[in-house]
């Protein structure tokens, strides 16, 4: 969800008056969490409200609040009219305690969260978090998890972006689902001890203890895996259009494009398969499966295909939909190409993920003919 800097001040203003929403609250932390210009102001704006006047202002608020409500009830007794209450009198308290606390910041204080009256109201996205499904419905929001969740018998381990499961609680047996959202990576250490490294958006399907002659995933998205050697337990990787087999080995997979899997072999050996065709790797090698057609066998740079996880993503001539696509999963916006000319052109660059999409957009203004400019947050190309 979206929130404009209007709407942010006032959830930080509800919150130290202590009549903020559930739900805006957990909002407002995840936006002081993921958001550096929220979590400054936020400071600012508590270092405000240690004054003398402020406290006093505050501590009016309760009393204040009440006489809203009372005055609100007075001659309001049909049902009809009660339904007003739930959206128009829940507004009108939140307009009397945030004029009694900038009555407080107005009395001595300077709002440090002005804005000049020309300068546009931004929207900041609360950010997304990793979900984990667990096979009997309950879901986590893992990036908001403390480092150890009790699952039964077992336990989660959440450290340094790293998913871990200790324990043998039969109840915990069947299938889960990792979600990695737009703009995050995150981690997974598997019971045999494969480490799996999920770019953003992409989903992993895994069991917390493999049982049976294979071990079986499933990948819809991009990921790096170092699979742990068993000889007799061959690890087996689905995608939307192939399977991958291996013993021991470490591979990148993406199927981000609904219709093609790419299989990057760094070390060991894999056997690819994709409908009636198979396909033997070897490091250096990248496997290539479109539904319907053969698979295609092709070098390629280890460098370039495993940036992502050093927060990079290289471009070497590619088409504008390549680019976008990243922006979407990167960056969670929106594209629209303005200019047909665009659709043909070929674009060489890089983008860091730790830096803001404008950087990006100007280093490719500057290096070609394309422009850019934003309306009602999406991104135009131009």
């Amino acid at each position: 969800m979206e929130y404009n800097e209007e709407h942010i001040r006032l959830m930080m203003i509800e919150r130290l008056a202590g009549t903020i929403s559930a739900p805006e609250d957990e909002a407002l932390e995840a936006l002081i969490r993921g958001n550096a210009d929220v979590r400054r102001q936020w400071r600012a704006l508590q270092d405000t409200f240690d004054t003398p006047a402020a406290r006093t202002a505050l501590d009016s608020v309760p009393e204040r609040q009440q006489r809203v409500w009372e005055n609100i009830e007075d001659g309001r007794g049909e049902i009809a009219q009660r339904q007003f209450k739930v959206g128009r009198v829940a507004k009108l308290v939140r307009i009397a305690v945030a004029a009694v606390i900038l009555g407080a910041i107005a009395a001595g204080t300077l709002y440090l969260l002005q804005r000049p009256k020309d300068q546009p109201l931004k929207t900041m996205r609360v950010p997304a978090q990793v979900q984990l499904k667990l096979a009997n419905g309950q879901t986590i929001n893992i990036s908001g998890a403390g480092n150890t969740i009790s699952l039964g018998a077992g336990q989660l381990q959440n450290n340094n972006k790293t998913l871990s499961y200790n324990g043998a609680d039969e109840s915990n047996a069947g299938t889960n689902t990792l979600t990695v959202p737009v703009g995050m990576d995150y981690k997974i250490l598997l019971s045999d001890g494969t480490e799996v490294w999920l770019n953003a958006v992409t989903t992993l399907r895994f069991p917390f203890k493999f049982n049976g002659s294979t071990r079986e995933i499933s990948i819809n998205g991009e990921a790096y895996l170092k699979v742990a050697k068993d000889a007799k337990h061959p690890f087996i990787v689905h995608t939307p259009h192939s399977s991958v087999q291996v013993l021991g080995t470490a591979f990148n997979v993406n199927s981000y494009d609904s219709g093609q899997v790419k299989v990057s072999l760094v070390d060991g050996a894999v056997e690819l398969k994709a409908g009636k065709g198979v396909a033997t790797l070897k490091p250096g090698q990248q496997g290539v499966c479109e539904a319907g057609r053969s698979i295609t066998v092709q070098s390629f740079d280890e460098k370039d295909i495993l940036s992502w996880m050093q927060g990079v993503q290289v471009f070497y001539n590619a088409p504008v939909q390549e680019i976008n696509s990243v922006l979407a999963r990167w960056y969670g916006v929106t594209v629209i190409v303005d200019n047909p000319r665009l659709e043909k052109e070929r674009f060489t660059g890089f983008i860091e993920r730790g830096k803001p999409l404008k950087t990006f957009l100007e280093q490719m203004k500057m290096t070609t003919a394309m422009d850019y400019y934003f309306e009602e947050g999406v991104l135009h190309l131009k």
